[in-house]
């Protein structure tokens, strides 16, 4: 399973910032990554951050499903094919519930792909 963390290059970071603006830096490099039937994860505690909803748009056009972490407001929670919408506006109490999701998905993840993955 290949998993790449969008905005880790920093050189790429700042090239795309630079030249297309920095509401573009997720989805200008998820353009060059991303193919139909992948799927992006974002997190945007607001839910209302330009570039990961810029991000998300890019993968809806590209075929890529999209799984937003949110807080209670913000166009996160209606623009991904999956929100994971947080009940509370503190952002502490986001934050930790996503991080609290990310480990029991990652926990389910890792079960289900030994459980398809070991030869019996």
């Amino acid at each position: 399973m290949r998993a790449v963390a969008l905005g880790m290059n920093m050189p790429l970071l700042s090239a795309i910032g630079n030249d297309y603006g920095f509401d573009n830096i997720f989805s200008r490099e998820l353009e060059g990554l991303a193919h139909r039937g992948d799927v992006l994860v974002a997190f945007s505690t607001s839910g209302n951050s330009s570039n990961i909803l810029a991000a998300v748009e890019c993968a809806k056009r590209i075929g890529v499903g999209t799984i937003g972490f949110s807080g209670e407001k913000g166009e996160l929670n209606t623009r991904a094919d999956v929100a994971l919408s947080v009940p509370s506006q503190n952002v502490a109490h986001i934050q930790e519930t996503h991080l609290f999701l990310v480990h029991l998905l990652s926990q389910m993840l890792k079960d289900w792909w030994h459980e398809h993955t070991s030869s019996s």
